[in-house]
């Protein structure tokens, strides 16, 4: 990945994307915590019944940093707190991985506190558990740091502890410089220091679109920091529709000509590049967020081929706008079918 011109020659500026291979699609539309992975799957079961030692081996082994997000994500995906988190750090405090996953969990616990409404619908009480688990998912993040300071995953995730707990935006800068250092092409570090940048975080369009333009326009193609960009118009398309209920307004931004082009430009970048050596973990997400821009532009034949990807492998983000995610999606397929 990055010497694709060694391999593919000269990319066409300005041709599409070639048309996806279509995946089996036996399954009906569904969101799966795994991502599809068996092995993922597999430790998830055996992380439910309180073995860890076949998750923390893989992953103390694992250096392809993508791949460490990826199952350290899955692994810390749980309603409440389960009993086993607590367990595996005290069983092994001198390895990153159970701090790394508990800090992981205690992330989305610190978001179930709080809820995903406006700050003004947010309850104290809400408010009280959101900070706690937060400050305590800081506590974990830092300790895997220190076990392991080539691990740019901590910081990536503490960059979204920054912004629930209004450090600043020199804080969410610094963890975001710290979590490129070894991997600069961090996907999950990009998308959570775009979520800081944004309006309805305390940022602006400007400084959304911006952050994401240049990280864009520093990538390689194939890079999927490319589908940062995507997220970051989705978010500027979706804040005058759900914050100022404004959808006209919505609309009229997206069927600008420049924002058009610079949709298809992202999705050429994206997905124009030769088959990666490891697996693009952020393949399918993207093929959603690309999805759902072609569906709002009423673009039904780009809408065709990026659902063609997809398959029946459904992403909560960003079909939830719209409503439960499965449904959205299928009402969004059948509509790009019929066109």
């Amino acid at each position: 990945m990055g010497f694709f011109d060694k391999i593919v020659g000269k990319i066409v500026v300005g041709a599409e994307p070639p048309k996806p291979a279509r995946p089996a699609a036996d399954a009906p539309p569904h969101i799966d915590k795994t991502g599809g992975d068996s092995a993922a799957r597999r430790m998830r079961l055996q992380l439910e019944q309180g073995n860890f030692a076949e998750a923390q081996q893989m992953l103390e082994g694992n250096h392809d940093w993508d791949d460490r997000f990826f199952f350290v994500d899955r692994f810390a995906d749980w309603k409440g707190r389960p009993a086993w988190l607590d367990a595996w750090c005290v069983a092994s405090p001198s390895s990153p991985i159970p701090w790394l996953v508990r800090g992981a969990h205690g992330v989305k616990w610190g978001w179930e506190a709080r809820g995903g409404g406006k700050g003004e619908d947010v309850t104290k009480a809400g408010w009280v558990g959101f900070e706690q688990r937060l400050r305590g998912a800081v506590e974990d993040l830092d300790r895997a740091a220190q076990l392991d300071p080539k691990d740019p995953t901590p910081w990536a995730i503490r960059i979204i502890c920054s912004i629930g707990l209004g450090e600043g935006a020199d804080e969410q800068a610094m963890n975001f410089a710290q979590a490129v250092v070894n991997h600069p092409e961090h996907r999950a570090a990009h998308n959570w220091r775009l979520m800081g940048l944004l309006e309805k975080w305390g940022g602006s369009h400007d400084a959304s679109l911006g952050f994401a333009r240049q990280a864009s326009a520093k990538a390689p193609p194939g890079s999927a920091v490319h589908g940062v960009l995507a997220s970051a118009i989705i978010e500027r398309f979706m804040f005058p529709w759900s914050f100022e209920e404004n959808k006209d307004a919505a609309f009229a931004w997206l069927a600008n000509d420049s924002v058009k082009r610079e949709i298809h430009e992202a999705r050429r970048k994206r997905f124009t590049a030769p088959p990666a050596v490891r697996r693009d973990r952020w393949l399918i997400p993207d093929h959603n967020q690309f999805a759902f821009l072609y569906w709002m532009m009423e673009d039904a034949a780009r809408a065709r081929e990026e659902f063609d990807a997809i398959g029946s492998r459904v992403e909560e983000a960003p079909w939830q706008w719209m409503g439960e995610p499965v449904k959205t999606f299928i009402r969004a397929k059948g509509w790009a079918a019929k066109k």
